[in-house]
């Protein structure tokens, strides 16, 4: 047998390796968790077009090595970008005054709150929509309902956007605007006492409505604590610390 032949059967064994095994598999976990996250498009667009025109040219040359190596990895590269495409993380708008206020402490992919519902002042009152893109997880493998660690941070987005309001139209006294801001940008506000029950499950990439009302306030020391009573797919209370200056 010919040395080229023989060179030439190895690489189609290796080459096949690479597509049949490592590709399929990548495939299946796109399709079990419904989700491409992690993953960079444009690699896989640079391994359809690489595998794509080596088939090409195994066709028109021709030269059934590459032919045989190659084609299946343009049919399985084909799949992952259709995934891409079909599992894309839900875009979404989220309304300027939203982002004008979250984007000093959160990069805009983890914004979760992204449309206000209403605002009713003489209930210290917001309705918000939330939304989880698919491809967010803190566990592993991801999870395909909400996390708990997710409703959280969709909680002290919330908070933080009714707070806000409350300190614009004057209804939270004692915590100057800017300070207020301030303490935003260096992440020193927080809630304390968190209280939840799970009332059901909601899917990633789904929007859920969380309502939060503002409840007794009080003073300790430099602290100004608002009560925040919330309902949704998670009901319960938390208190919200609002410094009245910096630490």
């Amino acid at each position: 047998m010919e040395i080229w032949k023989i060179f030439g059967s190895l690489a189609t064994v290796a080459s096949l390796t690479i597509v049949l095994v490592g590709l399929p598999q990548q495939i299946w976990l796109n399709f079990k968790y419904r989700s491409t996250g992690g993953l960079a498009s444009l690699l896989f667009i640079a391994a359809f077009i690489t595998y794509t025109s080596w088939s090409l040219y195994g066709w028109t040359k021709p030269d059934y090595f590459l032919l045989i190596a190659q084609t299946p990895g343009s049919i399985l590269a084909f799949i992952l970008l259709w995934q891409f495409i079909f599992f894309r993380d839900k875009q979404y708008n989220i309304q300027p005054e939203i982002k004008s206020i979250l984007k000093v402490l959160y990069p805009k992919r983890n914004i979760y709150v992204h449309r206000i519902e209403k605002y009713i002042p003489p209930d210290r009152t917001i309705v918000v929509a939330c939304l989880i893109p698919p491809s967010h997880s803190y566990t592993n493998p991801p999870l395909s309902d909400v996390s708990a660690e997710q409703y959280t941070r969709c909680l002290s987005q919330a908070a933080y956007l009714l707070v806000d309001k409350l300190l614009k139209d004057n209804i939270l006294a004692g915590c100057p605007y800017q300070v207020f801001i301030d303490l935003l940008k260096s992440g020193q506000l927080y809630y304390v006492d968190l209280k939840v029950k799970y009332r059901k499950k909601v899917n990633k990439g789904e929007e859920f409505i969380l309502i939060l009302a503002g409840g007794k306030i009080r003073s300790v020391d430099k602290n100004i604590f608002l009560e925040i009573n919330f309902t949704g797919p998670v009901q319960g209370k938390m208190f919200f610390n609002a410094p009245t200056e910096p630490a």
